[in-house]
């Protein structure tokens, strides 16, 4: 198969991982109940990286989620305000913040973790139509896809880029 005849192929991958994209963005957007508590997923993912990353900085989350440090600001403080994170002064750069779950902040974590495991078993019994190797491929194609889409992120900001 030459490239001209994968160009209708190529866009049709496309169609399904611009679906899943708008569908993952609508799950994030809603609400969800992780022990009686109820927040939105950008929460949880914060909760979720600080309960894996104890003592971490405002900064470095930022880093990982490819946000601004002033959203990621925003956000710490919407979690220490629910209780659920404490701020504690670093020794070492009394300018820098390490971050910690609160109690209550630790059994919004666990609620998360056991709500993304039972989801993500269930999700991946429905895929058992699907080899190991087949799963594995798809995984392959989808780190590829991830830097060809990022390639073009490159492009358009360099395209757009202001002139002069």
């Amino acid at each position: 198969m030459d490239n001209a005849d994968r160009y209708p192929l190529y866009c049709r991958m496309m169609d399904e991982l611009k679906l899943t994209n708008e569908l993952m963005n609508e799950y994030d957007s809603l609400p969800h109940d992780y022990g009686n508590e109820v927040l939105y997923q950008s929460e949880a993912h914060l909760i979720q990286f600080i309960g894996k990353n104890p003592g971490t900085t405002v900064t470095e989350a930022a880093l990982w989620f490819k946000k601004t440090k002033s959203a990621c600001s925003q956000m710490v403080k919407k979690l220490v305000n629910k209780n659920w994170v404490v701020q504690k002064q670093n020794v070492l750069n009394n300018r820098e913040y390490n971050l910690y779950l609160t109690d209550a902040g630790k059994i919004v974590y666990e609620h998360h973790e056991n709500f993304d495991r039972m989801s993500y078993e269930h999700n991946s019994k429905q895929l058992g139509d699907f080899t190991d190797e087949e799963l594995e491929l798809f995984i392959r194609i989808e780190k590829q896809m991830n830097k060809l889409i990022g390639l073009d992120v490159e492009r358009s900001y360099d395209y757009f880029k202001p002139k002069g």
